[in-house]
């Protein structure tokens, strides 16, 4: 005869490998969301101080013209971010969620510094506006490869029975993220002169969300692997047959 929990379709914890402790599953939780804050949070930022930025970094006859380009590169991290979604994320089931999702977090505060530490066209020429390409690129592989591995590694190191409350962080944690953007790039607008803010104010936000993927990276070193994936051993060579 079936339990009452089983009635009404709880899952049993015995079905499901062992979970963290609660000390290393809360730094596996934030380890886990904060990769998501600083995907979200860095994405927006560019999009809301395009319009300050462009006329340092792209070269234009007019301003529209380098507002246009500042947002063709902002484009591409659109393009790249599915196929990375395709390529990188089945890795993680591989070699490990907490690898995969170390070198995402590594992508997004690399790109994000690039961008806030890249010399004005007027300084390197085209270099500039190359390099925030590259910083665009590379900010899409890392989030195309960030959700399913993130939210796969938070819902692992789930209780069985939170394992819906655990998995919606990663959406809290982006809700947050755009928050945060608008709220970085109304002060730095409010805060700075306009000559100041076009000349060096608007770097600070992407600054900010470099050191903040830096310490995202930390927690990630720091994480455990997932139950499921501690259960087998992950390597990079396939496996053998048997004779």
């Amino acid at each position: 005869m079936k339990t009452s929990k089983e009635a009404v379709g709880r899952p049993d914890p015995s079905e499901y490998p062992e979970v963290s402790k609660r000390p290393r599953r809360n730094v596996n939780m934030v380890a886990g969301t904060i990769g998501h804050f600083v995907e979200w949070y860095d994405w927006y930022i560019y999009g809301l101080l395009a319009a300050v930025f462009s006329g340092q970094i792209f070269p234009g006859d007019s301003p529209f013209a380098s507002l246009v380009a500042a947002l063709l590169t902002y484009a591409v991290g659109f393009v790249v971010r599915p196929l990375s979604g395709v390529i990188v994320s089945p890795l993680a089931d591989r070699f490990g969620r907490r690898r995969i999702l170390t070198l995402s977090i590594s992508g997004m505060a690399v790109g994000a510094l690039i961008i806030g530490l890249t010399p004005s066209f007027a300084t390197i020429g085209y270099a500039a506006p190359i390099l925030f390409l590259v910083a665009r690129i590379l900010q899409g592989i890392s989030a195309g490869s960030e959700a399913q591995s993130a939210i796969a590694f938070m819902v692992e190191h789930a209780p069985a029975n939170r394992r819906g409350l655990f998995g919606s962080f990663s959406n809290t944690a982006s809700g947050l993220a755009t928050l945060a953007a608008t709220g970085a790039a109304a002060m730095v607008t409010s805060a700075f002169a306009p000559a100041d803010l076009a000349a060096w104010g608007w770097r600070v936000p992407f600054i900010a969300g470099g050191i903040l993927g830096v310490v995202g990276l930390i927690l990630r070193a720091r994480a455990e692997e997932t139950p499921s994936l501690r259960q087998r051993p992950l390597s990079i060579k396939s496996p053998q047959r048997p004779a």
